[in-house]
């Protein structure tokens, strides 16, 4: 109840402002009429005494005041029109504050006859409604609010002031057609679109007083001082203005300007010059006074209208009162069926959530399908790759063995010489005959020769094995790139998706249901070895500045196997000379077994070389296998991601938007209980 009479009060307050607003329009444009007939009639007094002079003036050419005059004449035209355009937008926000009270009057009746419940506004001026509303005042028992009397006499006021400066203005007002209404016509539309058919008729009437300079500006009015009421004297301007054929003059009020010579003409100096009375015809001043009370007798019928609409606001306001007294339980019942609704609603609502439950279950499901399907179309991708890489491993694994064969043969046969050396040194400590010794010696050199000739074969294949492990290494280097490329392009995919996530989570960090967690790229990324190449001689090769400094370093060392002493081929004139010689043959082949030595030497340690290889590309396999897990599964986990958040944010916006309106209608219950 105190809702309501707080809107009522305010209400009436803000008509009360829009009628002080437009009794003071009205005020200011009379005021304004009263200036100018009091002007009329000082300048036809002067035009009385000075006719002799004017009359001599006439057949004088023009001077620089009389163009002053009527350049002055045409600014007061101006004046004039824009005076009209402020009368135009002024009746625009009288039409519009009367669609504003309609609305306001349509929406206060509609909550009225819901809720039953009513408020007493102010006293009007008709004296039916007044003794009406003090007989429903007298039949209450209750006690009811009331208001501030201050419209009743502002508006009686209002009313005998127009009253008398009507009678104190009569005028001779031009015919108007006998549709128009009077202030109390109760048909507001017919008051209306006649009051618009006077608008057309008042700004024709005013239009045709410009003058034909062709140029209408906005220019600010200077609103004069309030002048006393004399009818007399317009009256008396009047009879003058019909009397006299030629224009008429307007004074302007008096500023603080330095006097001028007594003939009245205006005086101008270099400094400052002084504007001279405004001149303007007969004609036009009527159409300009018809056109201002046209005007007034517009706004006395709109806020006629506003009356009549007043007094229908107060008669639906006894009607509820009428209604609330007749069945007090109306309004309880009205609550309890509202109360029923929303109820209703709530559960439509509830039902709806539900559904929406149901079909967002629904479309996981589907997601969950559509990226199991994808998964396996990837996985069946997946396993082809992976059935290559194992058969290369497995090619390499055989490879692998094939060495390790290998090197096992050549570990026999060099046990197998060092028998030889030790047997032919133990021969020579005996002394043994020294032919027998010769023999052994050259067969001992043969046997050396081929086993030479074989090793060559052997250094020679193992050096193409090796081209071939380094272009496999540089494939597989290549590889490791490309998944490391394709990484980088994932995790960097994998960070916009992080932060969608994270500007979704923060929009949606109010609602009721819970954060779907999304998995975190890996931080760690598979080293990136660089293998560079040399020269033959043996040197380690640190790894790319551009892997991480905690992986170990790589380091590959490639050695040189020196070339075997080629022997002399065996022939009879070498078996002559060895006979001959055999002592310094002796000391000979002593030299030879010891750069044999040296030579087993090195193939041990190249054969341990070798194994620290096998052992180093076994690490560099079992790594390159983890890595290509990792992408995988890097790449498994984007693929979830990438589906769930489109679906997911879909239903989040769904999930807002039906909790905005369970909201909204736990508001409105509660409003209403």
């Amino acid at each position: 109840m105190e809702q309501v009479k707080e809107r009522a009060r305010l209400c009436i307050q803000s008509y009360k402002d829009q009628l002080e607003q437009k009794d003071l329009a009205i005020d200011e444009y009379k005021q304004l009429l009263e200036s100018l007939r009091k002007q009329l009639f000082e300048k036809s007094i002067k035009e009385i005494e000075e006719e002799p002079s004017e009359a001599m003036l006439e057949e004088k050419p023009k001077t620089s005041a009389e163009l002053l005059n009527n350049v002055i004449l045409e600014e007061k035209d101006r004046e004039i029109f824009a005076l009209e355009k402020e009368i135009r937008k002024l009746e625009d926000i009288n039409g519009e504050l009367s669609e504003r009270l309609s609305a306001t009057t349509t929406t206060t009746s509609i909550s009225l006859e819901k809720r039953n419940i009513g408020c007493q506004t102010d006293k009007m001026i008709d004296g039916p409604i007044a003794k009406n509303i003090n007989k429903n005042k007298t039949s209450k028992n209750r006690e009811q609010p009331t208001f501030d009397n201050d419209f009743e006499s502002e508006s009686s006021s209002d009313e005998t002031d127009d009253f008398e400066r009507d009678e104190d203005a009569r005028t001779p007002v031009p015919p108007i057609s006998d549709n128009n209404p009077s202030p109390g016509n109760p048909n507001p539309e017919a008051n209306e679109n006649e009051g618009d058919s006077e608008n057309g008729t008042s700004e024709s009437e005013s239009e045709g007083g410009t003058t034909d300079s062709g140029t209408v500006e906005d220019i600010e009015v200077v609103r004069p001082r309030k002048p006393s009421k004399s009818s007399s004297r317009s009256s008396s301007a009047d009879n003058s203005r019909r009397r006299s054929s030629e224009t008429i003059t307007i004074a302007k009020p008096p500023t603080p300007s330095k006097p001028g010579p007594p003939s009245g003409r205006p005086t101008s100096t270099s400094n400052t010059i002084t504007k001279p009375p405004l001149i303007v015809a007969g004609d036009d001043r009527e159409q300009v006074i018809y056109g201002q009370r046209n005007e007034i007798r517009k706004l006395r019928e709109r806020i006629g209208v506003l009356e009549r609409k007043a007094r229908r606001f107060m008669e639906r306001e006894e009607s509820i009162w009428r209604k609330k007294e007749q069945d007090p339980d109306s309004e309880s019942a009205s609550l309890r069926k509202e109360n029923e609704r929303l109820r209703r609603e709530s559960k439509n609502l509830s039902r709806t959530l539900e559904n929406q439950k149901h079909r967002i279950d629904d479309l996981e499901k589907a997601a969950t399908k559509r990226t199991s399907i994808l998964q396996s179309e990837k996985s069946v991708e997946n396993w082809e790759e992976k059935k290559r890489y194992e058969r290369n491993l497995a090619g390499l694994k055989k490879r692998l063995e094939e060495v390790g064969v290998r090197e096992a043969e050549l570990l026999e046969r060099l046990e197998r010489r060092e028998k030889h050396i030790e047997q032919i040194s133990r021969e020579q400590q005996n002394g043994g005959g020294r032919n027998f010794d010769g023999e052994r010696l050259q067969q001992i050199v043969r046997v050396l020769k081929t086993e030479k000739e074989g090793f060559d074969q052997r250094e020679i294949n193992l050096k193409q094995e090796i081209e071939l492990w380094k272009e496999r290494g540089r494939e597989t280097m290549g590889r490791l790139d490309q998944s490391l490329k394709e990484n980088r392009l994932l995790k960097a995919r994998l960070e916009r998706l992080s932060q969608k996530v994270e500007e979704l989570e923060a929009v949606h960090q109010l609602s009721q249901h819970p954060h779907v967690p999304f998995p975190s790229p890996p931080k760690l990324s598979p080293p990136k070895f660089h293998i560079s190449k040399h020269s033959i001689h043996t040197q380690t090769t640190p790894s790319s500045p551009s892997s991480p400094p905690s992986q170990p370093q790589e380091i590959i060392r490639y050695i040189t196997i020196q070339q075997p002493i080629s022997l002399p081929i065996s022939s009879p004139s070498s078996r002559d000379i060895i006979q001959e010689s055999s002592i310094s043959q002796i000391s000979e082949d002593k030299k030879e077994i010891q750069k044999l030595r040296k030579q087993s030497r090195l193939f041990e340690l190249q054969i341990q070389e070798l194994q620290e290889e096998i052992e180093e590309s076994k690490k560099r396999y079992e790594n390159l296998r983890e890595s290509y897990t990792k992408v995988v599964r890097v790449d498994r986990e984007r693929l979830r991601d990438s589906e769930k958040i489109a679906a997911i944010s879909v239903l989040r916006d769904k999930l807002v938007a039906k909790d905005k309106e369970i909201d909204f209608q736990r508001g409105t219950v509660a409003c209403l209980s």
